[in-house]
């Protein structure tokens, strides 16, 4: 009967630590299944979209940054969160605005033509060039000029690590002759 007991004991004690365990929220974003694909992806950094959903329905933004493995995006100026940062290096508690990620179904690109919300896709010109296209006018949405800078410069300083051009440019192939050995 005391085994009985002490087993039926161990299964309450394991049921109570179980229920004590903070739950994982189950989030279908983040799910490898609900990630969009590459191909699908219409919406880059720099391009002008207009929330339509939630708090900030109907007011637009621009792209400042985009998480694909998240199907995310942060927008400027839209979705802020106030957030209080500590003091440090003498300077006091303060309290700053930062845009949170919103989910990319939340979100629609701007027509350039009429300035409303539109679904998009991608086309093919006659010459073979794919662009997006508004479904609400046909117009063609072009690519945000922020694309063409890099995001973080490049580091121009020669370092003891590098190789320097003129050893980089130098010719060290010369072929192969009729046996297959490397001509010298």
């Amino acid at each position: 009967m005391s085994s009985m007991s002490s087993t039926a004991s161990r299964g309450l004690l394991k049921a109570m630590k179980k229920l004590q365990e903070p739950r994982k929220r189950y989030q279908p974003s983040l799910d490898p299944k609900n990630i969009l694909s590459p191909e699908k992806w219409l919406i880059v950094r720099g391009d002008l979209v207009q929330m339509v959903t939630g708090a900030d329905k109907n007011k637009q933004g621009v792209v400042r940054e985009v998480i694909r493995k998240e199907n995310r995006l942060i927008v400027e100026g839209l979705n802020v969160q106030q957030v209080t940062l500590p003091e440090r290096d003498g300077q006091a508690e303060r309290v700053v605005s930062r845009p949170q990620p919103v989910h990319v179904s939340a979100v629609a690109l701007v027509c350039p033509e009429t300035g409303r919300p539109t679904r998009a896709a991608r086309r093919y010109l006659e010459d073979g060039t794919r662009v997006r296209v508004a479904a609400l006018s046909g117009a063609i949405i072009p690519r945000p000029e922020v694309l063409l800078q890099r995001r973080r410069a490049k580091n121009l300083i020669v370092g003891p690590k590098d190789t320097e051009a003129e050893a980089a440019h130098a010719v060290t192939f010369k072929g192969v002759d009729e046996l297959g050995n490397e001509i010298q």
